[in-house]
């Protein structure tokens, strides 16, 4: 099969690529990488943060012909049932301030909750980063967890008839703020400008010791991530799909 990643920044892909011999077939205007896993064909798209750059790059990358799309990287968690490190692959995405859903395709949903993951109602997809535990608690109504990438990376897998899953991990928890507003510090292409972060710390070493700490927390939820997908993807088989074409025909 021909699989379709997206990762929003390459601090989420990072461990996959040094796991596996992924091969960069494009810089400009936005980063895509190949290689194989197990018997198929990945594709891992770097889409930027946020709900604009995952519409724009995804519509582009999705002209090509893929048998599946996963929605893929870190998360803010919601409920208190989540902990750093947790690995959710959901039922449905949606808008965080809007009715519309975007649903998990069965097989996969399946295929990685027989892997380890946590199967969750719903992620919401929000235009603007939340930073504090009060606004998870007061969304935390609506939802298991929150990204800002999602919901338009599986719009267009559906809307062109792609299976399609939403797979993250829990990167901060629902009690938690964020150590420090990325969303100041995001490049046009929707990249950490990490320069931008450095300045930011400069100016206030107070912040050094959560940044630290979040960093690692980061990269560790990353890793456990990647080691997941690298299993997950390895395991799927084509058998998968057909049986529930087979099933949804009768």
């Amino acid at each position: 099969m021909r699989i379709l990643v997206t990762f929003a920044v390459e601090a989420e892909f990072a461990p996959w690529r040094k796991q596996r011999e992924f091969r960069c077939i494009s810089k400009v205007p936005f980063e895509i990488y190949d290689a194989k896993v197990g018997q198929h064909t990945v594709r891992v798209l770097l889409t930027g943060i946020g709900w604009e750059c995952a519409r724009r790059t995804t519509a582009s990358v999705m002209e090509d012909v893929f048998d599946a799309c996963v929605s893929s990287g870190l998360a803010g968690g919601l409920r208190s049932a989540y902990r750093a490190s947790d690995i959710l692959a959901f039922r449905e995405v949606g808008e965080i301030s809007g009715r519309r859903t975007m649903p998990s395709t069965t097989w996969l949903l399946d295929q990685a909750a027989n892997r380890g993951a946590s199967t969750a109602e719903k992620l919401l997809t929000s235009k603007k980063l939340i930073l504090t535990a009060a606004e998870k608690n007061r969304i935390g109504l609506f939802g298991d967890a929150v990204d800002m990438e999602s919901f338009r990376v599986m719009a267009a897998a559906q809307g062109r008839g792609i299976p399609a899953l939403t797979l993250r991990a829990i990167s901060d928890t629902v009690e938690e703020d964020l150590p420090m507003d990325f969303s100041e510090h995001i490049s046009e292409n929707g990249q950490i400008a990490v320069g931008r972060i450095l300045g930011k710390i400069a100016y206030s070493p107070q912040l050094i010791p959560a940044m630290i700490r979040f960093g690692s927390r980061t990269k560790r939820v990353a890793e456990k991530l990647c080691e997941f997908l690298d299993s997950f993807i390895s395991g799927l088989t084509a058998e998968s799909s057909a049986s529930e074409e087979r099933v949804a025909a009768r």
